[in-house]
């Protein structure tokens, strides 16, 4: 078993590659490509592996770029589903030993766009090609849309995905697209088309696009979201609430009275927070800190609550940032009380820097602060 994900690149998934290209291409130099790209693998992480291996490809395939890629696009053989998402794929971690071809398109394919767009789309049979379609809508935005407003409505769900994940404003690890930052409308037509789409996986992306835009542009967020409910009417599919309430979900953690409003938890209810208390006052670095809170509905009539916590983080200017997370989503009767606890690890993650000294903790619903205590970081 590999002890991390990069070390899926290794010599076998070069020579994995290598032993399909020299299925269609005989000529093709296999011992000399294993041997220079896996040499130079051992310092390398995930990314920067995939990137290697699509250098050598580079190197030792034909240099004529249309040549090269018909040699790559040939050597996939029938598309059996296991290189796409949420397909069994190769030691269980779908395609990601196909990665390197996508990086091929993606770093060498740019002076040859409509062969590149028209092989992504091929490609992301295999691995998703969100990432690789990016430099081509900086470059080429107009060519771009136009492919994936095509791929927008093809049969297959994993061309139709990549037309939403590849067109997201702030694709996580992916390269910028700082005009879609500004300006989301020339995406906004594949979100109408996929918000209600068969595939789960197809309406995620489109929600997660949807909370990219959110993010820049919140009022336009919550009026495309009103836009889908108002349009399904008073017996919506059940998968719209889902995809609403995941599209709209850091909007609802900052309390946006619209988003709150359309998913159905008012703003100004009459609750109140007791006994929020912490099972200790400080937690060391690798445990957990516990906290356990009543919410009472002081209210008269029944009320629903998006109940969040937030941990205000340190940093290291001294300040204090608060990350929120969700804790329950309830129903609460005129009176009702409703019992809270949590245990939420403090343990290393590769996108924090924990420092010693005060933190704290909130209970946030429907966008209200209820409370909030403080505690002490041990490292």
């Amino acid at each position: 078993m590999a002890d991390a994900l990069k070390d899926m690149y290794d010599r076998a998934a070069v020579d994995f590659l290598a032993a399909r290209i020299v299925a269609v291409q005989p000529k093709f130099p296999r011992q000399a490509f294993v041997r220079e790209v896996a040499a130079d693998l051992p310092p390398l992480e995930l990314k920067a592996r995939s990137l290697r291996i699509a250098a050598g490809l580079r190197q030792h395939l034909p240099q004529d770029y249309a040549a090269a890629l018909g040699i790559i696009l040939k050597s996939l053989g029938k598309d059996d589903s296991t290189g796409g998402i949420g397909g069994g794929g190769i030691e269980g971690m779908g395609g990601f030993r196909f990665m390197p071809l996508l990086n091929f398109v993606g770093a060498y394919g740019l002076d040859e766009p409509e062969l590149s767009l028209d092989a992504l789309g091929e490609l992301t049979l295999y691995f998703s090609g969100e990432f690789d379609i990016r430099p081509y809508l900086r470059k080429y935005p107009r060519q771009a849309f136009a492919k994936l407003q095509q791929l927008s409505r093809d049969k297959d769900w994993r061309r139709r995905r990549l037309a939403s994940e590849g067109s997201r404003p702030r694709l996580p690890w992916g390269m910028g697209l700082p005009d879609l930052v500004r300006d989301p409308s020339p995406a906004l037509p594949i979100l109408h088309r996929l918000h209600d789409d068969a595939h789960d996986s197809v309406r995620r992306s489109v929600a997660n696009h949807l909370n990219d835009i959110a993010r820049d542009h919140p009022e336009l967020a919550v009026d495309i979201a009103g836009q889908w409910a108002k349009r399904a009417g008073r017996k919506p599919p059940e998968t719209l609430r889902p995809t609403i309430r995941h599209a709209l979900r850091g909007l609802v953690k900052q309390g946006h009275p619209g988003a709150l409003g359309l998913l159905g938890f008012e703003a100004d209810v009459k609750l109140a927070l007791q006994d929020f208390k912490l099972k200790a006052q400080s937690v060391a670095y690798g445990g957990a800190l516990e906290f356990s809170a009543t919410l009472i509905n002081r209210g008269k009539t029944p009320v629903n609550l998006s109940i969040d916590y937030a941990i205000w983080h340190l940093r290291a200017d001294g300040s204090l940032r608060p990350k929120v997370f969700k804790l329950a989503v309830r129903e609460a009767a005129p009176g009702e009380s409703i019992a809270l606890t949590k245990r939420h690890a403090i343990k290393p993650i590769t996108t924090r820097r924990y420092y010693a000294g005060k933190q704290a903790v909130d209970i946030r619903v429907n966008g209200q602060v209820l409370g909030r205590c403080d505690f002490t970081l041990k490292m």
